[in-house]
């Protein structure tokens, strides 16, 4: 599945610095041509074949043992619940 590039504008935006790296940005976008977009199973099957190749005493180590990562997300997830519910109520 082939698919184009959106073609997003800035909104609220008055510095030009900021139009003028727009524009290039907007120029590089479009002379790139179309994005490939391939099946998430292929996606993930590249991730799975990635993973394998690390050594199994990386793969079962664990990078966050206190679970901050998982602490934080939760915090997001109870942020927006509350903002959902407030939305809800109004």
């Amino acid at each position: 599945m082939r698919t184009q590039r959106p073609n997003a504008s800035p909104q609220g935006v008055l510095s030009t610095d900021y139009k003028q790296a727009w524009a290039q940005y907007q120029a590089w976008s479009n002379a790139q041509g179309e994005i490939d977009l391939r099946p998430p199973a292929a996606v993930l099957a590249d991730i799975e074949c990635l993973y394998r190749t690390l050594p199994p005493e990386v793969r079962v180590a664990d990078p966050d043992p206190e679970k901050k990562g998982v602490q934080e997300m939760y915090r997001g997830f109870a942020l927006l619940q509350a903002l959902y519910e407030r939305n809800l109520k109004s």
